[in-house]
């Protein structure tokens, strides 16, 4: 797969980049993989240790069925406010799950 122009210029959030990856349910080492880049590869994208442009800007987001321009913006932040929740208890990971979509599903609907 070879950049376009237009990928060549942008660069991903790393924080948008770990969202939509863990709201696929990847791992790490298997986006890696799939990119073929190391196993600590995908930490460093998402810590901002490394950028994520170009061609591997593209590989990544058709491996998480998105537009590349979603992954290079911030999503915006929403609250757990309103989301109902069957168990009194409701662990902390589920409560960040939903809210990481409930981002996406704002991000997406109010794309320009």
């Amino acid at each position: 797969m070879q950049a376009n122009l237009t990928t060549t210029s942008l660069v991903a959030e790393p924080a948008t980049v770990k969202k939509l990856r863990l709201r696929r349910g990847f791992t790490l080492e298997w986006v890696s993989k799939q990119v073929e880049r190391q196993k600590g590869w995908g930490s460093k994208v998402e810590s901002g240790k490394i950028y994520l442009t170009g061609e591997n800007l593209e590989k990544y987001a058709h491996i998480l069925e998105v537009p590349v321009e979603l992954m290079v913006r911030p999503l915006p932040a929403v609250s757990a406010e309103g989301l109902i929740l069957r168990k009194c208890q409701t662990p902390q990971k589920t409560v960040n799950r939903l809210e990481d979509e409930a981002e996406l599903r704002v991000d997406v609907y109010t794309a320009p």
